[in-house]
C-alpha cells in the first residue's frame, strides 16, 4: 500500500534532486551553544518531526538528526542568490565556499551538497515564512519541535503557535543584539517577544548560552541550580555597561 500521510505528500512536493551537486560541502556551523537543551528534549521526549525555520547549511539540522534515527527535519529557507552569503563566507574566513557562493543557486546547492547523507530524513522546504509554514500546515504535518533561526522580531511564535498549538517552540540567538553593550536586557531584539509570549500564554522560558526554549512543563532542579551564574553574569554586564558609559560621558565633557 502506497504511503499517503502527510510527511510522505511533503516530501514529495519537494523532492531532492537525483544527483549531488558537484559544490563542496560544509560542515559550516553557527553554533553559539546550548543545543545540547534540545537534543536531550528530543530523545526525553521522543520527538520525531522537527520544523526549522532559517536553515543556512544545516547545521543546527544536522544536531538534531544526529540526537535520534527517529528525527524527520522540515527545513524551510530560500537558500536564495545574493551577495550577502560570499561576503559573510569572506567575513567568517570560509575562503573556499565564497565561489560557489556567488553563483545564484551557489547556496542552495551548498546545502544540499553538505546534507546529501540525511537527505532520507530531511525535507528542503524552499520559501519563507509564514508563506512555508502555513503551506506545511495546509497538507497536514504536525511538527513536535519548532526551531527558530531567521526572523528575530518574535512575529514567528504566535504565528507557529496558533498553527501548531501542542508543539515546542525553541530557537537561537539568545545573546545576539545589535545594542547589546549599551543595553544589556533589550538590546537582544529576541527576548522581549519571547518574553512576553510565555506571559501571555502561560509558559516557562528556558535559555542555555544562544538557545533559547518556550515549554509547557516546569524547569527542572538541575536547571534552576544554573541561574545564578546567569544572573551573576548579567550583574555583570550592566556594570561593565555603566562604566563604558560613564567613560564615554567623561570623553565627550569639555574641558576648561
Amino acid at each position: 500500500m502506497s504511503d499517503n500521510s502527510p510527511l510522505h505528500r511533503l516530501r514529495e512536493k519537494h523532492p531532492w534532486p537525483a544527483n549531488r551537486p558537484t559544490v563542496l560541502p560544509t560542515t559550516w556551523n553557527d553554533d553559539g551553544g546550548g543545543r545540547e537543551m534540545l537534543t536531550d528534549l528530543i530523545v526525553e521526549r521522543n520527538v520525531s518531526i522537527i520544523l526549522e525555520i532559517g536553515v543556512f547549511f544545516g547545521g543546527s539540522a544536522r544536531t538534531w538528526l544526529n540526537a535520534s534515527p527517529n528525527v524527520t527535519v522540515i527545513g524551510v529557507d530560500p537558500w536564495q542568490g545574493s551577495p550577502w552569503w560570499s561576503l559573510y563566507a569572506k567575513q567568517k574566513r570560509r575562503f573556499n565556499l565564497v565561489e560557489q557562493l556567488e553563483l545564484e543557486e551557489g547556496p542552495y546547492e551548498t546545502f544540499l551538497a553538505s546534507n546529501w547523507d540525511f537527505r532520507d530524513r530531511m525535507i528542503a522546504v524552499r520559501g519563507t515564512s509564514p508563506g512555508a509554514v502555513q503551506d506545511i500546515f495546509a497538507i497536514g504535518v504536525v511538527p513536535d519541535l519548532i526551531y527558530l533561526d531567521s526572523d528575530k522580531t518574535g512575529l514567528e511564535i504566535e504565528i507557529c503557535h496558533r498553527l501548531f498549538p501542542n508543539a515546542i517552540i525553541s530557537g537561537e540567538d539568545w545573546w545576539w543584539g545589535t545594542d547589546r553593550w549599551r543595553d544589556p536586557d533589550d538590546g537582544y531584539p529576541i527576548r522581549k517577544p519571547v518574553r512576553e509570549f510565555c506571559r501571555q500564554h502561560n509558559f516557562y522560558l528556558k535559555t542555555k548560552s544562544h538557545t533559547w526554549l518556550i515549554d509547557d512543563r516546569p524547569s527542572s532542579l538541575s536547571y534552576l541550580l544554573q541561574r545564578p551564574l546567569y544572573h551573576f553574569k548579567g550583574a555583570r554586564r550592566r556594570v561593565r555597561s555603566f562604566v563604558r558609559g560613564a567613560l564615554g560621558a567623561a570623553k565627550r565633557s569639555p574641558s576648561f
